[in-house]
């Protein structure tokens, strides 16, 4: 059961006077009535509720009298009790006054009114009520929440985001406020501190005050797309409680653009072929290499690749392995542009967005890249491999030989029994009468018809291995040559069944020496100049003491001018043969290796007599590109060789050595040379250490180009 409050005793008083006086219970009026506080002061705020109140206790002056109040005339105070008894004793002749919750319609201000109180036969008392209303206290308030820079949107490379912070007052008056920043450690590792300025000071007005920050230049340069950069910042207004707001810089990706993709032309796929991948690498701006949403994105026309066979290796190049089934997926249908492919940042892109690049599907050959058969090394950016006359080069691609699968995957050049000369075209078929023939053609830029073949040292359905002819020097245009690989059963090849043109640059010397690994690196393929040993740890050259001979490809044409003369002791430089030379006569040797081939077998000269069963090559030879120099018609004289003023030039542990012959290697392609260099003086050896074998950089220079980097021998 509730209990009885104050105002209800008031009432039950009253109620038993009136009772008694019903009954006829004398009645004692007062001689005088006083409030014992004649003003009450009320004060209110706005945006407050508002419980002030006020009392007056009024006295009688002698015995017990009634009292009533007048009702307010102003709706914004109540005043209990309303009636009751007054004595000079009793406590409960109190009025309160307190403000009613009409003083919120009132404007901030003062505002005053009367009380009167009266009781029968007694002077009125009065109670002056005053009531203060007040503007409400001042608050600050964030323009936009406290989210407002939490996440803060920057794309990678881009300038500073613009973060900033409008402080409001709730009213007409000002707050003073301080604000400080505060950040984390950033995923690259810039310290904490970043987010500027660290403190600031200032006064926030009902119009609005705005402050403004930024990241450091360090955690902005290293931030990362998927990035989250964080920190707070703090904003203590004076007397209040301090407001934190949360500071999130979201690091997202600018716009990745793709310019172009390697290699341009794939294999075409045929249905039943095993599944498997065809890599790409895309070149553009702006990859992503995030593990996250962020990474850049691959999408084959509106497909997206999925992102774990994407690799991105920096900003400017990716990797995407296109996987197909035994359908031939992407691959199946060929065309110049089969494939379109574009690139996209962002979480969710539905497609690519900007530029694209095609990629073409064919069942021709494809060259893919050209470089020395002895050092592997491929040119960098834009740049085009270089071909010299007798060049020995390896082009790798696919689509070479269809048929070059299992025990004939691998089909292997050999000199013909003749004349001893390589071959221009190889064929996995050769006992079918209309035979695949793989065929390598230089020819001269904007003039296809002038062409010249290579000689097909080995090939795959991916590698060839092919000698450049020695007249490739005359289809030389503005210092390129083409290339182009051929598969097909016609000669010449028709254009379906040809690859596309291959931009070579001509040099006259591109030296490269040949290595025992497959890798252009290492061990060098060098041997000792006496006993033909091959060089190695244990078998390690001795220095001053031996002579090695190093096998290289690349040095051009040897200039030897040598006529094909018996000699019993020949000297280098005045008797190796021209590599060219005029044919014999009766009254003449051979004026060189092409001349003694040319020499029929009824010339007797006193000085080379040809086989009297020998034949001449039918057609005539117009040079020697592809064949083998042979020592059994040179009479004990030098294959074509360098004479002593154009000779190349070799280093060993970057101390010159002396070379003592460079040429075409007897019994051996022409593009073969071999250089004899001695072994320089342990003294002159950088670290040199005696009996103990030590690996020492090899180079070989020929007309001012050096044979690639990392090719070694041991000297002991």
């Amino acid at each position: 059961m509730k209990g009885i409050s104050m105002s209800n005793l008031y009432f039950l008083r009253i109620f038993s006077v009136v009772s008694v006086l019903t009954m006829g219970t004398s009645y004692l009026s007062a001689t005088s009535l006083t409030a014992g506080t004649a003003t009450i002061n009320l004060s209110c705020t706005k945006g407050t509720t508002c419980n002030s109140s006020g009392a007056s206790t009024l006295a009688i002056s002698a015995g017990t009298g009634y009292f009533n109040v007048t009702a307010p005339s102003v709706p914004w105070i109540s005043v209990t009790p309303m009636t009751g008894l007054a004595t000079t004793t009793d406590a409960d002749n109190t009025l309160t006054v307190a403000a009613s919750a009409a003083w919120t319609t009132l404007s901030s201000g003062s505002y005053t009114t009367t009380v009167n109180v009266t009781s029968q036969g007694v002077t009125s008392a009065s109670i002056t009520v005053k009531l203060y209303v007040n503007d409400a206290t001042p608050t600050l308030f964030i323009k936009g929440g406290n989210n407002v820079l939490n996440p803060i949107s920057y794309v990678s490379g881009a300038a500073s985001p613009a973060m900033s912070i409008t402080l409001f007052s709730s009213t007409g008056l000002t707050i003073p406020f301080t604000a400080t920043a505060s950040s984390s450690l950033t995923p690259e590792g810039v310290p904490a501190g970043w987010l500027l300025p660290a403190t600031q000071k200032g006064i926030a007005y009902s119009w609005g005050t705005t402050i403004a920050y930024t990241a450091s230049t360090g955690a902005l340069s290293q931030a990362q797309a998927g990035d989250s950069l964080v920190g707070s910042v703090t904003i203590t207004p004076a007397g209040g409680s301090p407001i934190i707001l949360p500071v999130s810089i979201s690091v997202g990706a600018a716009v990745a653009t793709v310019t172009g993709v390697s290699p341009a032309v794939v294999p075409l796929i045929v249905a039943g072929s095993a599944p498997g991948y065809v890599t790409l690498v895309l070149k553009g701006t702006n990859f992503v290499s995030s593990t996250g949403t962020q990474k850049t994105k691959v999408f084959i026309g509106t497909s997206m690749v999925s992102t774990d066979n994407i690799t991105v290796l920096n900003a400017n190049y990716l990797i995407a392995s296109i996987p197909y089934d035994s359908t031939g997926g992407s691959f199946k249908t060929a065309g110049a542009n089969a494939l379109v492919m574009g690139v996209a940042n962002g979480a969710s892109p539905a497609t690519a967005i900007g530029a694209t690049v095609a990629v073409g599907v064919t069942a021709a050959p494809i060259i893919n890249a050209v470089t020395s058969a002895s050092s592997f090394v491929a040119p960098v950016g834009s740049s085009k491999p270089s071909v010299a006359p007798y060049d020995i080069i390896s082009i790798f691609g696919a689509n070479f030989c269809a048929l070059c699968t299992g025990s004939n995957s691998v089909l292997v050049g050999a000199p013909d029994d003749t004349y001893s000369r390589f071959p221009t075209y190889l064929s996995p078929d050769p006992t079918v009468t209309t035979k695949h023939k793989i065929a390598v053609i230089f020819s001269k830029p904007g003039t296809p018809a002038t062409l010249l073949p290579g000689y097909l040292l080995f090939a795959t359905a991916t590698q060839i291995n092919v000698l450049v002819p020695g007249a490739i020097s005359t289809l030389v245009t503005a210092g390129l040559v083409n290339l182009q690989v051929a598969y097909d059963t016609a000669t010449p090849a028709t254009a379906a069944n040809t690859s596309a043109l291959f931009g070579l640059a001509y040099a006259a010397t591109n030296p490269g020496i040949f290595t025992i690994s497959s890798s252009g690196q290492g061990n060098g393929a060098i041997t000792d100049g006496t006993t033909f040993a091959l060089n190695t740890q244990t078998a390690g050259a001795v220095a001053t003491v031996d002579t090695v001979a190093i096998f290289v490809t690349g040095l051009g044409m040897p200039d030897s001018a040598g006529t094909n003369v018996a000699t019993g002791s020949p000297v280098y430089g005045t008797n190796c043969l021209a590599p060219l030379g005029t044919a014999g006569t009766a009254l003449a040797p051979p004026g060189g290796y092409l001349g003694t081939v040319l020499t029929p077998a009824t010339v007797t000269s006193g000085s080379y007599v040809p086989a009297a069963s020998y034949v001449l090559p039918s057609p005539v030879w117009s040079s020697i590109d592809g064949a083998v120099m042979r020592s059994a018609i040179m009479q004990g004289n030098y294959a074509p060789c360098f004479i002593t003023a154009s000779k190349p030039t070799v280093s060993i542990g970057g101390v010159d050595a002396t070379v003592s012959y460079a040429g075409f290697v007897s019994d051996s392609i022409a593009g073969l040379y071999q250089i004899n260099v001695d072994v320089p003086t342990p003294t002159d050896l950088p670290a040199y250490a005696a009996d103990t074998a030590q690996q020492y950089n090899v180079v070989v220079t020929m007309g001012g180009v050096a044979s690639q980097a990392g090719v070694t021998m041991w000297i002991k």
